[in-house]
């Protein structure tokens, strides 16, 4: 919608990929006052009309005149939606920040030169409505690119991470898990329809839960230490317990209640009724525990944080940034019961991923040196396979030119 063909600056072989706005959510907040305003605007030209006593057309006219400005400002806050563009090419990743008439602001950066990418859905309608902030951060010295408040953030994460892989040739999903389309079809073929009932379904529990489906391939996942559970459950665990107490005071107290000849029935109801709230704290605690995943997959590292029905954060690099792993454990407890905190610096202005209280830290220290060193040997390869690619092709050319000046 309200999309060019082509835009000015796009060279003559560069191809959009995503093209976004900001959601429509955020257009309808930006319109609320302006469509307010013209219905007062409205109402007031009816009830002069009336008053005055005008005919059809002066009434038109008197409408026309009370309600331009606020269609005007209806207008401009269209506009001023309209023409911030998010864009990702096969070349590039794009902000282009406008105010026509005043200013335009454009950021911009290779693709080569993403390293990490962070998704942000801070509140319960940026989860309902499935949109949130998308930030790129970037080896430039601008740091990073938002994409704010953008429908479908997780997709675009996952598209932005295949249209790099394809940008450096990894046609073999080595780079950041991007799996070309089957070379028959000369594209991909569109996923079968699902019956609306299990979409409602799917979307229901993704409010609550991290979706297994959105991790990657044969991915680690890493959860923080039981005993961080049992202190998150602490606070349910000790309701349960005084509501038990509390049981036992009511089966005690009840006979002489009803010797007295007090109607104890919905009293009992009531009590029942109060163990409602306590499950539901235990299970949301469960939930918010269950969320925080830190996952390793064959090319990239994520780190999810996520509270149910509220907020996600969601980051994610490939291997290819990592600089140095390192790990603590920083109490007594943490070193009887071996978990601690893994520390994964990139060179991303993000900085660190902390995978907080995982249990064997470690391993985890291991397995992601291990898996950046799969990452490079891959990518190692990949180049030289490329290189020499190239040279074969430099030799034919060279021998065919060769047999052409021959002849």
């Amino acid at each position: 919608m309200l999309r060019p063909a082509r835009f000015r600056w796009q060279a003559p072989d560069e191809e959009v990929l995503i093209f976004k706005r900001q959601h429509w959510y955020i257009l309808l907040t930006r319109l609320i006052w302006p469509m307010l305003f013209l219905l007062v605007s409205l109402v007031v030209s009816l009830f002069l009309s009336i008053a005055l006593g005008l005919n059809d057309i002066d009434t038109i006219l008197l409408v026309l005149v009370l309600s331009t400005p606020a269609i005007l400002w209806l207008v401009w806050r269209f506009l001023d939606w309209e023409n911030d563009h998010y864009i990702v090419t096969d070349h590039r990743v794009m902000l282009i920040d406008r105010i026509y008439f005043i200013r335009e602001e454009r950021f911009e950066a290779r693709l080569d030169r993403i390293q990490d990418v962070t998704i942000s859905k801070p509140t319960l309608i940026h989860n309902l409505l499935d949109f949130g902030d998308l930030v790129i951060e970037t080896a430039g010295a601008a740091g990073g690119i938002l994409f704010k408040s953008i429908g479908q953030p997780r997709q675009t994460q996952t598209a932005i991470f295949q249209i790099v892989a394809a940008a450096q040739h990894d046609t073999r999903g080595g780079g950041l898990d991007y799996t070309p389309p089957p070379a028959s079809a000369g594209q991909s073929m569109p996923p079968p329809e699902k019956p609306g009932y299990q979409v409602l379904w799917e979307t229901f529990i993704a409010l609550f839960i991290v979706p297994a489906s959105t991790l990657g391939r044969s991915p680690i996942i890493y959860r923080k230490h039981w005993l961080i559970l049992l202190i998150n459950e602490s606070g349910p665990v000790l309701s349960l317990l005084l509501w038990l107490l509390g049981l036992i005071v009511r089966i005690v107290v009840t006979p002489p209640l009803l010797a007295l000849g007090v109607p104890v029935f919905w009293l009992w109801i009531a009590y029942f009724v109060l163990i409602l709230p306590i499950l539901f704290w235990a299970v949301w605690q469960y939930i918010d525990w269950w969320n925080d995943l830190y996952v390793l997959t064959e090319n990239r590292v994520i780190d999810i944080e996520k509270t149910p029905l509220q907020k996600e954060e969601r980051r994610e690099a490939n291997f290819g940034v990592i600089q140095d792993v390192r790990y603590t454990k920083p109490n007594p407890v943490a070193q009887l019961l071996d978990f601690g905190n893994v520390i994964v610096e990139t060179a991303g202005e993000a900085g660190a991923f902390t995978f907080d209280w995982v249990p064997q830290p470690r391993r985890v220290q291991d397995e992601v040196f291990e898996r950046v060193q799969r990452f490079r040997e891959r990518r190692e390869r990949e180049q030289r396979e490329q290189r020499l690619g190239e040279i074969r092709e430099l030799l034919r050319e060279i021998q065919a030119e060769q047999q052409t000046k021959n002849q």
